[in-house]
C-alpha cells in the first residue's frame, strides 16, 4: 500500500568557500485508512549543519532531527463494536 506524503528538503551553501552547508528537511504524512485503522497525521522536521575542513577530507557536522517531537504515530479503530485507540511515540529525537 502506497502511503500519501509531503517532503520538503533544502541544502543551502552558507559561504563562498562551499565549506559551510545547512540542510532543513521536512515531511508530512496525511491521515490514511489502512485496513481496519484510521492512522492521524504526522510530521517531522530535521535539521543539520555541515562544515567541510580545508581538504574537504574531513567533515564535522551537528544534525536535530523529529525538533519538535511531532513523528507520533495516533489512530482508531471499531472491531465489532469495540472501540480501539492508539497512540506510539518511538523517540527518534536526537541531537
Amino acid at each position: 500500500m502506497k502511503y500519501k506524503s509531503d517532503k520538503a528538503i533544502n541544502d543551502f551553501i552558507l559561504n563562498r568557500g562551499k565549506s559551510l552547508l545547512l540542510n532543513l528537511n521536512y515531511w508530512y504524512s496525511f491521515q490514511r485508512i489502512d485496513g481496519i485503522y484510521e492512522n492521524g497525521a504526522m510530521t517531522s522536521t530535521s535539521i543539520s549543519i555541515q562544515y567541510l575542513l580545508p581538504d574537504k577530507d574531513l567533515k564535522i557536522s551537528l544534525k536535530g532531527d523529529d525538533l519538535f517531537r511531532t513523528e507520533k504515530i495516533t489512530g482508531n479503530s471499531v472491531v465489532n463494536g469495540i472501540y480501539q485507540n492508539f497512540g506510539y511515540y518511538y523517540d527518534t529525537q536526537s541531537f
